[in-house]
Parts: structure tokens; sequence; C-alpha cells
């Protein structure tokens, strides 16, 4: 539902007409609302701390919807038989196993057609099976990337 705000620009009979919406999406069974101006550009912005963001589940989940979303019936394959490639590679395999159980978040979501910023945050949530380094515990780790121009 978008709300109209009317706004009186000067003491003249101009005046300027904003309108502003919301959306609201469920991932993974829980309710998120989007925010954002409607007019010439579009303007919408998600960002959350990683402790409340989004849990959209493990690669194997991802894989699976987003290749059946993409009507794509060797998406899911593909990147089982990758990561299959991968686990026997003694160095590799212990960090495969930590990937393959790790649970991906989404922490940042903006679109800005008004300025050209995209932005896309995620962190992968190590918390239910730490890296472990020692005494030094890896529970997550995330990344931001922005594209502007």
């Amino acid at each position: 539902m978008a709300t109209s705000t009317l706004v009186r620009a000067s003491q003249a009979d101009s005046a300027s007409v904003s309108v502003s919406g919301f959306i609201t999406i469920s991932i993974a069974g829980t309710l998120y609302t989007l925010t954002g101006n409607v007019g010439t550009s579009i303007v919408v912005a998600y960002h959350q701390p990683f402790a409340d963001a989004a849990n959209i589940g493990t690669i194997y989940s991802i894989v699976t919807d987003v290749g059946k979303a993409l009507g794509s019936t060797t998406m899911e394959k593909d990147v089982n038989d990758t990561l299959a490639l991968l686990q026997p590679v003694p160095v590799l395999k212990p960090i495969v196993d930590k990937l393959i159980n790790a649970n991906i978040r989404i922490t940042d979501l903006e679109i800005n057609t008004n300025t050209n910023t995209y932005q896309f945050g995620f962190g992968l949530d190590f918390t239910n099976d730490p890296v472990a380094i020692g005494s030094i515990a890896l529970d997550s780790f995330g990344l931001v990337v922005t594209a502007q121009g």
C-alpha cells in the first residue's frame, strides 16, 4: 500500500507531491518490509544487523530454490558435483564441510536507481559449527558488495 503526502513548498499555491511505498516479502517464513520512494526512480533498501538478518538456509537449499526458480535442471547437480570434487582434497575438506553447514544470512539489499547504487550484503553463519584454529573460533564471515555508476 502506497501513501501520498502533499507538502506546501511556499505561501504561494505551488505544491509538490511525494509518494512513498512499501512491499512486504517473506524470506524463509519471516516477513520483511522494504520501504522506499516511488517516482522517476526506485529507492528500496533493506539493512539488518547480522543477528536479525534473514536466514535463507544453507548452500544446498539455496541452490535448489534458485535452480527451480530459474528453471535449471542441472544447477543443483553442478554445485553438488563441484563440492564433491573439493571435499576429498585433505586441505580443503574442513573448509568445504564448514561451508556446506553454514547458514547464509542476507544483511543488505539496496536498489537506488536515482544514484545508480546497487548493494548486496550477506554473511555466513558458522555458530552451529564454528571454524576453529586453536582457541580462536570464527562464528561468522560477511561481505557487502556495492556497485555504483
